[in-house]
């Protein structure tokens, strides 16, 4: 793409920008902030491209991509004012896009009476295309609701595809210098023995997962240090599973044994158990020395992991003669 092709493209998307904010009474908060946040996206990789070199490599990328087409608009159209039409299906998007979000999944476009989400792009899980599902569902439920609090009768239409796409992920960081800084510091201070918690606090789409990827890639370059490249373990809140306790630290725990949420609980136990004897300091020492049986069932308690007699007896604060 060309300087000026770059140019052209960013005013335009500013231009839709500054249309969607003269617009979001009519909207609804949830219907602009969604569209505006996409279109920062990708004013933020075109920045990215006017910063790097004038050629950008390529991802690919498993992403899911759901059309939820509204029914019953047509013959609502025909029968209805125009302006009462539009702030009906104005106030169903604005019930239907946080669906999307709450499953994190991007609204990319309104075409008509239809929304165009994608899930896995730009932040990719290792579910989308379930996410996609669930979203659906939600949807679904979500629309029935607004249909008897309206009297009206919209339908959903759902065309919902999983496939590999090429993304222009490759775009330099731009703009997120001093925080950057903060995270790689504290990978130092890692690196030096000492560790800590940092929060990333942002609204969607403005770059969080962008930016600890850099902080990754960055490490993964260096590794000259005293404990060598660290290990990365993720664990998700998912909205859907608010009601799951400790669901964050299960994820963790889960991606430090390298098991699934599927994996027949007998063998997490036994993975859990050699994990737990196996873990060392960086000088080499036990991290547990004769003591693992005190610490594996507590854990396997809080995975919901079957416990022997001993286990039993250790948690009711005595051990089995």
């Amino acid at each position: 793409m060309t300087e000026r092709e770059q140019s052209e493209d960013r005013r335009q998307i500013e231009q839709t920008i500054a249309a969607l904010e003269a617009q979001r009474a009519a909207l609804g908060n949830a219907v602009a902030d969604a569209s505006i946040a996409a279109l920062r996206e990708k004013l933020a990789v075109l920045a990215g491209a006017e910063a790097s070199e004038p050629t950008m490599e390529g991802e690919r990328r498993l992403v899911t991509v759901m059309f939820a087409d509204l029914s019953g608009f047509t013959a609502m159209a025909e029968r209805m004012d125009p302006e009462a039409v539009r702030d009906l299906v104005n106030a169903c998007f604005e019930r239907l896009a946080p669906v999307v979000a709450k499953y994190e999944g991007m609204v990319d476009k309104f075409i008509g009476d239809e929304i165009m989400a994608l899930f896995g792009a730009p932040v990719a899980h290792e579910n989308d295309a379930e996410r996609a599902l669930r979203a659906a569902l939600e949807m679904v439920d979500a629309l029935a609701k607004f249909n008897a609090e309206r009297g009206a009768d919209l339908g959903l239409h759902f065309g919902i595809n999983t496939g590999h796409v090429i993304a222009g992920l490759e775009s330099a960081l731009v703009g997120r210098q001093a925080e950057f800084r903060a995270l790689a510091e504290a990978v130092e201070r890692l690196q030096a023995g000492l560790g800590g918690i940092v929060t990333l606090v942002a609204e969607a789409g403005l770059g969080k997962s962008r930016l600890v990827a850099e902080v990754k890639r960055s490490v993964a370059r260096n590794r000259q240090s005293a404990i060598g490249n660290p290990q990365w373990v993720e664990g998700r809140c998912l909205s859907y599973g608010a009601s799951i306790a400790y669901l964050l630290w299960l994820d963790v725990l889960r991606g430090l044994l390298g098991v699934t949420p599927e994996a027949a609980p007998v063998a997490v136990s036994d993975v859990l158990r050699e994990r737990v004897q196996a873990l060392r300091l960086g000088s080499g020492q036990a991290l547990c020395p004769g003591r693992s049986e005190e610490v594996t069932p507590y854990l396997a308690r809080l995975m919901s992991l079957p416990l022997t007699a001993d286990d039993e007896a250790v948690m009711r604060g005595r051990r089995r003669a």
